[in-house]
């Protein structure tokens, strides 16, 4: 009797990639990257009604399938969205945009003031690529390495949210960004494919016309940033090769932690002297179905709404400035910046926030006293809702 062979995780893999156009059928030279996953939930779903008629035989007579559509979850270890990378290509899937070209400028010239402003005496910020909401990298000052967020852009002159040291020109100063997006209204879908190994045949699970429709990270001491993504799509098919039989390996980056990973949190415009416990992000697009009296699922991509970004904050009590503005219903922002083990660098920015909720609990005897608040996003005028930066190493 031949070895009975099960299915097993460990042997199997999943692939994606963005669609040339929503669920093109079949896809025309698909180009899939491998993303290390920890689970995923995706499925095709079915709904059926019944033919219940009333007839001799007490039996149902037949059961129709009224609509199908592909989704699910996806969780997987936060790498580095470098260019091009798979983590890259999801990252337009959420924020709805592609990032920015490189932008960077290396001189002498460069000089510091106290009124948060980087100069220049030739050559221009604005043809290398910077703009206003970016974060930049200053690197070889003497006293002004850091990342800074720009509110102004001219010619000579770079004005910054955070106050900088006066310094003249003279040293080889580096100001750089190696991409910068802010949420936006494109739109992007993916094939999506799992290999089912282990077993004597080998055979894939195909996803086509896959819209990310949420996407949302918690971080907590010591723990690897997790990323849930949530799915929306066509439909499903199986087949025994791949769309792309060479698809491109895991990103080489490792994946970023919590804690070690972890460099600053700014909030309200000023770096936190506070101990942050908990902060979660979580993007909501609001996905709707097209759906019609002809045929079966979805006639057209699922349209998206409004772009929603709520979270969590926990945070130990040094003194009341941050309840209070709960209290006060006074809007405040956070910037983050995180550097995984390699050296690369991904700084993200929540604009505007209001506190929805708050409290301060006192978890008994021989605890410290810490808040948490829930927190919703909305629209800064010129930078959007939600921004990320990535810096190579």
């Amino acid at each position: 009797m031949a070895e009975k062979l099960i299915a097993a995780s460990d042997v199997g893999q999943l692939a994606i990639g963005i669609e040339n156009e929503w669920a093109e059928d079949p896809p025309v030279s698909p180009a899939l990257d491998l993303l290390g996953i920890q689970s995923e939930t995706l499925q095709q779903r079915t709904t059926t009604v019944d033919i219940d008629e009333i007839e001799p035989g007490a039996e149902l007579t037949d059961i129709r399938r009224v609509d199908l559509e592909a989704g699910g979850n996806i969780n997987a270890f936060m790498r580095y969205p470098a260019a091009g990378n798979v983590w890259d290509k999801l990252t337009r899937g959420f924020m709805r945009k592609d990032w920015s070209a490189v932008a960077t400028h290396t001189a002498t010239d460069i000089s510091f003031d106290a009124a948060n402003h980087i100069d220049r005496v030739a050559g221009s910020w604005i043809t290398d690529g910077f703009l206003v909401g970016m974060t930049v990298r200053v690197a070889g000052s003497t006293s002004n390495d850091g990342y800074f967020t720009l509110t102004g852009v001219t010619a000579l002159q770079l004005t910054t949210e955070e106050a900088g040291v006066s310094e003249s020109a003279g040293a080889s100063i580096t100001v750089d960004n190696d991409g910068w997006m802010k949420n936006g209204v494109d739109d992007v879908s993916y094939l999506i494919e799992k290999k089912v190994g282990g077993i004597t045949t080998p055979f894939f699970q195909q996803y086509d016309g896959m819209v990310l429709g949420q996407y949302g990270f918690t971080m907590e001491p010591g723990r690897v940033i997790q990323p849930s993504m949530t799915f929306l799509g066509k439909r499903e098919q199986t087949a025994t090769s791949s769309w792309d039989a060479t698809p491109t390996a895991l990103p080489s980056t490792k994946p970023i932690v919590a804690g070690p990973d972890l460099k600053e949190v700014h909030e309200g415009g000023a770096l936190s002297s506070l101990i942050w416990t908990q902060l979660s992000l979580q993007v909501q697009l609001s996905l709707r179905a097209h759906k019609g009296i002809v045929g079966i699922g979805h006639q057209a991509e699922p349209g998206r709404g409004k772009f929603m970004v709520t979270g969590n904050i926990r945070v130990f009590v040094e003194d009341k400035a941050m309840y209070d503005k709960y209290l006060g219903y006074t809007a405040s922002k956070v910037r983050f910046r995180l550097q995984d083990a390699d050296g690369n660098v991904v700084v993200a920015y929540i604009h505007n926030f209001y506190f929805e909720d708050g409290k301060i609990l006192n978890p008994g005897p021989n605890n410290s006293i810490f808040a948490e608040y829930s927190y919703k996003a909305f629209r800064d005028a010129s930078l959007g809702t939600l921004s990320f930066n990535r810096f190579d190493a």
